[in-house]
This record gives C-alpha cells, structure tokens and sequence, in this order.
C-alpha cells in the first residue's frame, strides 16, 4: 500500500509540474519570465549530546548528510496586476538525532512548497497583494543561507515574514520607504509551541498495583496575526522592522487517573479542559549594509508566548535570536547566530536554553550560473543538567549551485 502511495505522490508531482510549465509557456506569451535553480550539499555531521541517552537515540555519533533543493518560479505582469507561482521540492537525508531520517523530497517525493500571489498596484504608492505569500517582501538581510542546512544546523534568523502563509499584504511606498500590514488566518509566530498539553500514555507505577492513564487532546482554532511593518531602502543601508501578533482559540482536555489493578477502582490525580485564547508576539528588526566588495547584516528577533493553560501560573516564555552576516567579493560568506530561551519558571528548572549557531563558506563561480564549494558549520547547546557537558555537532560538506 505504502509503495502504490508513493507511486501515485510522484505521478501527481510531475503532473503538478507539467501542468505548471504548460500553463508558464502560454503566459510566456504575455511577457512574463522564468528564473529558478538547483542546490546540492553533500558532507558529513558529527554530534555529541553531552548527556546519556536513552536506548535507540545515541548520545554521539556521526552520519553523511545530503541536502537538496529546486525551485521553478514563473513571474508576471499583465496592467496594474501582477503575479508570481513558485515549485519548491527539498530534503535532507542524514541527520545529527537519527541516521537514517530522512526529510522533504527523500521521504515521500512531493512538493513541499507552492506559492502563488497576486499583486494590485492601485496607484504608485498603494498596493494589495493576496495569496500563499513568499514573504511581505524587502526582509531576511542576515538569512544568506547558499544552500539550506539540516536541522540542527540552521540559523536563527528570517522569522515572521508572512512566509508560506494564507493573508492579505496592503502596503504604501514612498521613495525608498515602504510600510505595510500583513493580515493571516494563520499563526505566523505560534499558538501553541513549547505549551502543548503532556501526551497521552499508560503505565504501570513500579512496585505497586496501579495503572496511570493519561488521556489529552489540544487542538488550535480561529487562528489569526496582524503583522505591521516599516521596510527603507537608503542605498547602501537598508533597515526593517516587523512586529507579529498571533492568536488563536486553544480546545482541548487533559485527564489523568490511577486506576487499581486488583479492584478496578479509579483515582482522578489531575483533570481540567481547555477553551481558552492564547496569545504570541513576534518582533524583529533588520539592518544591512553593502558595498560591491563587502556586506554586513544584523538581525534581532523577540518572541513572547502567554502561559498556557492560563492557570499554571508561569511567567510569560520568552526567545531572544541574534543573527549576524558577512559576504566578501568572490564568494565568502561568513555567519553566526543565537537563541536563548527563559520558559518563565524558577532557576532550578530548564530555563535559559542556550544554543548557537556559526558558519563559514566560499563559492567560486564555475560559469553559467554555476557555483561550487565548501562550507563548515559548527553548532552548540549549553548544559542544562548539572554534571553535563555541552552538546555540540559539526558539519562539513561540499556545495554544488546553478541557476537561470
């Protein structure tokens, strides 16, 4: 069954793809242009956790890694109308948790991304566009990435642009200076991340005669995020600014009982639903600067989750990400980011996680729009357990890009 689901995912991806390029070429007709690329990373990643594992997740190791990604993007402009489809396929296959996990492309030959937006330029200044957005446009100054890395290894920047997200873009521009709001059905920061209800499970309580059954469901509805934004281009310098509000309804419930195996009676231990709003915000602010043989880019993200349920008492769970960029004439590029988390809670718990990010890669141009090199990228997570030491991962590989 598997493999007659995976046959019919291919054959629906390349008729996908055919429909795409048949429809491309007759609107080809009318002006508009084709651009796109393939990307490839083949190296190897070596981890260490830095703590004991449990059985089937090995606390170190290392693995060979493959990273791939391509893109079709047909773009066009018929009046004050405009118009942009993308095809994105990409995966990865050799990770840093699991060696044989695979990701995207290599684990169900789909798609993974297709955007289509449509623009309405009402006047010079005033424009709407609608869609599956690729971004407010005019952000991710720092996110430079040559070819996508595996999880573990990617940096913390590029947040909370309307990325792949269902919304309404309204915008006014004036020389170099454009402000807009953003508006989704969607959560563009989070409903729900790092305040899920414990997952549902049963078992036997060592040395006495009682079963623990925990029962919990949580579901995120009306989910919507206003995204207000200030982007100026001056030249050599341009700097952002984004700040997201999302919110959406949390419905769900959590049970848990012990239940008496000789006699079958049950014991409430802890039982509460959950209908209540939850709330985050995202804000981000962006700056760079370029020069034909040097540029530098900065990015600061601020994340605020509301305690969630709402009667646990906690502090507000906050992140902070620093992203830094730097390219040099011929190819270089140079990166380096952090995240830190404080979930609100007393010292003793694991608040504070701390994880940072650095890279350094060079690509020479082999013609054509051809570009091929090397690039190392080293990760790190401070200890949060006492006695343990700092997880850490490497990558290296070999990049291979082109373009048209």
């Amino acid at each position: 069954m598997r493999s007659i689901s995976l046959k019919f995912a291919s054959a629906f991806a390349l008729l996908a793809a055919l429909t795409f390029v048949a429809v491309g070429a007759a609107m080809a007709q009318d002006g508009g242009k084709w651009n796109g690329g393939a990307y490839a990373g083949f190296g190897q990643v070596n981890w260490d956790k830095g703590t004991v594992a449990a059985p089937g997740s090995p606390s170190s190791g290392s693995s060979y890694n493959t990273q791939i990604e391509a893109n079709i993007i047909y773009s066009g402009k018929q009046g004050p109308m405009d118009y942009l489809f993308r095809m994105r396929a990409r995966g990865t296959q050799g990770n840093t948790e699991v060696k044989d996990f695979t990701e995207g492309t290599f684990n169900d030959g789909q798609l993974q991304t297709v955007r289509v937006r449509v623009g309405w330029n009402v006047s010079d200044a005033f424009r709407i566009e609608i869609g599956r957005l690729p971004s407010i446009g005019g952000v991710g100054y720092a996110d430079l990435q040559f070819v996508r890395a595996p999880a573990s290894f990617r940096h913390f920047n590029d947040n909370y642009a309307m990325w792949d997200s269902g919304a309404i873009n309204l915008s006014f521009k004036v020389g170099g200076i454009k402000a807009g709001l953003a508006i989704s059905a969607d959560c563009q920061v989070a409903c729900l991340a790092g305040q899920t209800l414990p997952a549902s499970s049963t078992t036997i309580d060592a040395g006495t005669s009682t079963i623990t059954v925990v029962k919990s469901t949580l579901a995120s509805k009306n989910q919507s995020t206003m995204l207000p934004y200030v982007q100026a281009d001056l030249g050599a310098v341009k700097v952002g600014f984004r700040y997201a509000a999302s919110q959406g309804k949390a419905v769900g419930s959590y049970k848990e009982d012990d239940i008496d195996i000789a006699t079958g009676g049950v014991t409430a231990v802890d039982s509460f639903t959950v209908d209540e709003t939850v709330k985050s915000t995202g804000m981000v602010l962006e700056a760079a600067y370029t020069t034909p043989g040097f540029g530098v880019a900065f990015e600061y993200t601020g994340t605020t989750y509301k305690p969630f349920p709402s009667d646990v008492g906690a502090k507000d769970f906050k992140n902070t990400q620093i992203a830094l960029s730097a390219t040099f004439a011929g190819g270089g590029l140079v990166q380096y980011s952090t995240s830190k988390d404080d979930d609100g809670l007393p010292a003793a718990s694991t608040a504070g996680v701390d994880k940072t990010v650095m890279s350094a890669a060079y690509l020479m141009d082999v013609g054509s729009g051809g570009q091929v090199g090397p690039e190392v990228v080293l990760a790190s997570e401070k200890a949060q357990v006492t006695g343990a030491k700092e997880a850490k991962g490497t990558l290296i590989r070999l990049l291979l890009r082109t373009s048209f």
